[in-house]
């Protein structure tokens, strides 16, 4: 389980961190020496929610089946005020509204260019522990100086397993970027 690093390995266990931050815990190995009563109630839970997901799955399944038959026309502005009018319920201000209407905005846009979910909820995840680590190691050294990353072997070593693995990447968009090229050269010739 990549809960025990603070890593989520799924948009389940990605909300789930996101709820400990949320209630000031931090997330990783510390979290079960700390609060070892709240990490065994969350795994206790896991397997309860799982038995009890396979009876009222079995129960519920047929019925909701049945939800395929309501026209999209009708289930999305149906959905759209329900999170609208939960989202306002919440606090009673329009600001959040706005805020969640942006949201939805970026979410659309995110998902007509194919960019996967768990991207970005990483990135909200570990981003403030990645900040928060940064500024540690930049108070350490005594000064905002990238050098830092470069004097420790370490950090060498990280570097260049960073660059190895970016490199199947940038092979293959230079191969596709050279492919159309040639498929440009090719069309206005002929």
């Amino acid at each position: 389980m990549l809960l025990s690093l603070g890593i989520p390995g799924g948009l389940a266990t990605a909300v789930l961190i996101g709820g400990f931050m949320l209630q000031g815990l931090v997330p990783g190995p510390r979290l079960f020496m700390d609060n070892p009563a709240l990490m065994y109630g969350v795994m206790t839970s896991q397997v309860f929610a799982s038995f009890m997901l396979l009876f009222f799955g079995l129960l519920v399944s047929f019925y909701a089946a049945k939800i395929i038959s309501v026209p999209t026309m009708v289930l999305i502005p149906l959905i759209a005020l329900f999170s609208v009018v939960g989202t306002y319920a919440v606090k009673l201000l329009m600001f959040d509204v706005y805020i969640m209407l942006v949201f939805a905005v970026i979410g659309v846009v995110l998902r007509k260019f194919d960019y996967p979910l768990i991207a970005v909820i990483l990135g909200l995840i570990l981003g403030p522990i990645l900040d928060g680590q940064l500024m540690r190691t930049y108070q350490g050294a005594g000064g905002l100086s990238v050098s830092i990353f470069l004097e420790r072997p370490m950090s060498l070593l990280l570097l260049g397993i960073l660059a190895l693995s970016l490199m199947p990447l940038i092979v293959r968009l230079s191969k596709e970027h050279l492919k159309r090229k040639e498929e440009g050269r090719s069309s206005a010739i002929g």
